[in-house]
This record gives structure tokens, C-alpha cells and sequence, in this order.
């Protein structure tokens, strides 16, 4: 079984900055849960790890670096996901969503967001609950919002493909990120795809280490197990100060 090896940290993303921790396998795949993402069991299935986005404590996600220079079609049937809202959460304005960061001129700095919307229709329509399902977010529904980017708000992935080709030639995805904006109720989510890499949760995990005193406070201490375990809220923060 690949070990996943996990470090918190405060992670800033495009829209919003929050803490976050980093999840590699074997080095070949790097994700980060951010907000309130976190590791949990899937409903249905307690032998299932998956991950939980608890939206009474806020927004949340799971995000992945690709490399210099991808292109819509270098992820192509490379986007998807599966989830499953606890009812009676459902999607709501735009959330959940796939976010791909857009660099339009290839200087390597981020300048807006294509939104890929949950669901069986534009907007998160066709949305389920209480049940598994499966989007292949390069699929023929017009599920893209390219609007940040001068473009239209219903378009499927071929669609989008081109658009950004004819429009900026130059563009490169800087990352691809799962995102909740903080509804009430709790979502699951399993076999994240972004690019050739899927995060499933399905793994061993080490936590760790911590960055801040913060991360140590009510009860955090007890989170991690790398570089070592804490006995104590104190020892963790020793740690954070000294390194030791």
C-alpha cells in the first residue's frame, strides 16, 4: 500500500487563504486539503475512506498542482469525481465545483478561474443526494463557467478547450482544486482525479508536522503522529518553537 505523507500548513489559494495540509503519493502525486476537508469513512462503506467537507465549519476542498504548461487537453478524461451529499445538502450556487486556475498568458501567474459545476446539468442542476454519484467533468454538459475569463458560462469541456486555445494560445492550468463554499451539511467525496493522479484517501497516513501554535490548540496536538506524537497540547508547541 502507497504511504501518504501529510504536512500542515496555511496554504493561499486563488479566492481565499485557509489552513491546509498536503497529501504526496510516493511522491508522484501531491494533493492538499484545505478548510474543512478532512480524511473520513465513507457512509456506506466503513472498509471505504474517503474524504469529508463538513460545511457547518466552514469551506473547503482538495486541490492539486499540475505541471508547466498543461493544457485543457492534457487533462482530458482526467477530471472527475465522486460524491455524496448527506440530504438534505444538495449543490447550491455554484458549490461544489471543480476550480482550474488559468494562467492566460503563460508568465505563470494566475488570472481567473474556470468553474466546473457538480451535477447532471448547467449550474449544478441534476444534482443528487443521499446516494453515490459519479461526474466525469469532461463530459458533454455544459458545466463550465469561463467567465472570469472573458468567456461563456455554459460550456462543455470541448468547448472550453477551444475557447481557451483561440483565445489565449499561450495559456497554461496552473492547478485543479475541489471546492465547497461553506453550506450546511456534510459532503463525501472519493477518487478525486486532476490530471493523471487520483486522491481516494485509501492510503496510510502520517500527519505532520505543525506549523503553528494555532494547530496545536483544542485538542490539535492529538492530530498529528509525524515527526513524532505529542503528549500534550505544550509539547506540540514546544515543538512549533523549537523544533524539538
Amino acid at each position: 500500500m502507497k504511504r501518504l505523507f501529510i504536512s500542515l500548513a496555511f496554504a493561499a489559494m486563488a479566492i481565499f487563504a485557509m489552513s491546509a495540509f498536503t497529501v504526496s503519493a510516493n511522491g508522484d502525486c501531491e494533493f492538499t486539503l484545505f478548510g474543512s476537508a478532512q480524511e473520513a469513512t465513507d457512509p456506506e462503506n466503513s472498509s471505504n475512506e474517503v474524504v469529508l467537507i463538513d460545511g457547518d465549519a466552514g469551506s473547503g476542498g482538495v486541490s492539486k498542482d499540475l505541471p508547466a504548461g498543461t493544457k485543457a487537453t492534457d487533462i482530458d478524461n482526467q477530471v472527475n469525481l465522486k460524491y455524496y451529499h448527506v440530504a438534505p445538502k444538495t449543490c447550491t450556487l455554484g458549490s461544489p465545483r471543480i476550480q482550474l486556475a488559468i494562467d492566460t498568458d503563460g508568465d505563470g501567474d494566475f488570472d481567473g478561474n474556470a468553474f466546473g459545476y457538480v451535477g447532471h446539468a448547467p449550474f449544478g442542476g441534476g444534482c443528487l443526494t443521499g446516494v453515490w454519484d459519479f461526474n466525469d467533468m469532461t463530459d458533454a454538459v455544459g458545466r463550465w463557467d469561463l467567465s472570469q475569463v472573458g468567456g461563456g458560462m455554459t460550456l462543455n469541456w470541448d468547448a472550453m478547450e477551444a475557447y481557451l486555445a483561440a483565445t489565449y494560445p499561450n495559456y497554461q492550468i496552473l492547478s485543479g482544486s475541489l471546492v465547497e463554499d461553506g453550506y450546511p451539511g456534510d459532503s463525501y467525496y472519493d477518487l478525486i482525479t486532476i490530471g493523471d493522479c487520483t486522491f481516494d484517501g485509501d492510503d496510510d497516513v502520517a500527519v505532520g508536522p505543525p506549523t503553528s501554535g494555532e494547530q496545536c490548540k483544542n485538542g490539535g496536538w492529538a492530530t498529528f503522529n509525524s515527526p513524532r506524537t505529542f503528549k500534550n497540547q505544550g509539547d506540540c508547541m514546544q515543538f512549533v518553537n523549537s523544533g524539538k
